[in-house]
């Protein structure tokens, strides 16, 4: 078996798979979040298996290591957690979906503030790697994959994929490739373009619109800023920026016209590193709540409320967060969003000193 090396795969593979099975973790994680696979741990019916490395989170640090859950430590700092597996959501990939990931070709895959930082991502890719290529997860995958196989009903099968599944599926991934490439761009070009016609309109905030996708003459944008409804700044999947001016044609149907984003100054303060420590609260959770904060970017966030300081301490799921006041009283909160995709953040309790929960009105409140 060849070393363990750094993979990315087909975005439309990956979501062509996750109609299957929606455990599978998306490949797309933003423009400044990329997160390679690490394979091939081992083949099978002719593909390859492959596996995330996610970051840890306070949580991880209490979970003991088990034969589908795997902790990574800094070789040179034993006690620092620097990355965990699930191994059970590894999957099988045609290895033509596969293109191996070179550390002096980083800049292909993700953003980077300076050099610095991409000095010390791909420090941190290399020592992951170093720890993978070190231990028995290869063993371990081939053991989970036959405990599946063998005994369905055991406990820790039911936490892993059904590969035998996904292995049907990937079968046909040559047949329904182009068809589904064809419905997945079309679905997003369509919501894309829409919501930009919206936050053209007005109907739409530019907290709102950043995040959001789209598709430009078969190149996909993510938009990374929103300065005013003229304007909008995204980056394409190779990390280049353009800034984007938004106006309507003779018929009134929307068009776009690219500036050179290197030539306006002053749209540099809205790259979403710096930008988004600067956005309301509202925004803040909106961005947690689509999935573009992770849990522990949105812990310690500060509000009011009423003119009272609270401080987030703890995020459930997406669905809800819970902070805490100055004397500790906390309460929890449940984001949703209203009919025109706006926040609509309702207290439905609070968390007293006993800890039970009491269920407050659903009254929707203004945060401050």
């Amino acid at each position: 078996m060849n070393d363990l090396k750094w993979y990315t795969i087909n975005d439309n593979y990956t979501e062509y798979l996750r109609s299957f099975e929606p455990r599978i973790p998306k490949n797309n994680y933003g423009p400044d979040k990329f997160k390679p696979l690490f394979g091939i741990i081992f083949e099978k019916n002719g593909f390859a298996y492959v596996c995330h490395v996610t970051s840890p989170k306070p949580k991880h640090e209490a979970m003991p290591q088990t034969e589908d859950f795997k902790k990574i430590y800094d070789p040179n700092n034993p006690n620092l957690l620097i990355g965990c597996i699930n191994l059970n959501y590894m999957f099988p990939v045609p290895k033509s979906e596969l293109t191996e990931v070179k550390y002096d070709e980083i800049e292909k895959y993700r953003l980077f503030k300076n050099e610095k930082e991409k000095t010390q991502y791909i420090g941190l890719l290399k020592k992951e790697m170093e720890v993978i290529s070190s231990s028995m997860v290869r063993d371990d995958a081939r053991y989970l994959y036959d405990i599946k196989k063998d005994d369905p009903e055991r406990f820790i099968s039911k936490r892993l994929l059904e590969y035998q599944l996904l292995e049907e599926k990937a079968k046909s991934w040559h047949l329904a490739r182009d068809s589904f490439q064809y419905l997945y761009s079309k679905t997003e070009a369509e919501n894309g373009w829409t919501m930009l016609r919206k936050f053209y309109d007005g109907n739409l905030t530019s907290n709102q619109i950043i995040g959001q996708r789209y598709l430009y003459r078969h190149n996909e944008f993510k938009i990374i800023a929103a300065p005013d409804k003229n304007t909008i700044v995204s980056v394409d999947n190779s990390g280049e920026k353009k800034a984007i001016k938004l106006t309507l044609d003779d018929n009134g149907n929307l068009k776009t016209k690219n500036f050179n984003y290197n030539e306006i100054e002053t749209l540099e303060k809205f790259e979403k590193d710096d930008y988004s420590k600067k956005l309301s609260i509202n925004a803040q959770l909106l961005l947690y709540y689509c999935g573009e904060f992770e849990d522990d970017e949105i812990i310690g966030r500060k509000f009011r409320i009423n003119k009272l300081p609270f401080t987030i301490t703890k995020a459930l799921k997406r669905e809800y967060v819970v902070a805490s006041d100055s004397n500790n009283k906390e309460i929890v909160i449940s984001l949703q969003l209203d009919n025109n995709n706006r926040l609509k953040p309702e207290i439905i309790g609070m968390i007293p000193e006993s800890g039970k929960f009491n269920k407050a009105s659903d009254k929707t409140f203004e945060l401050e």
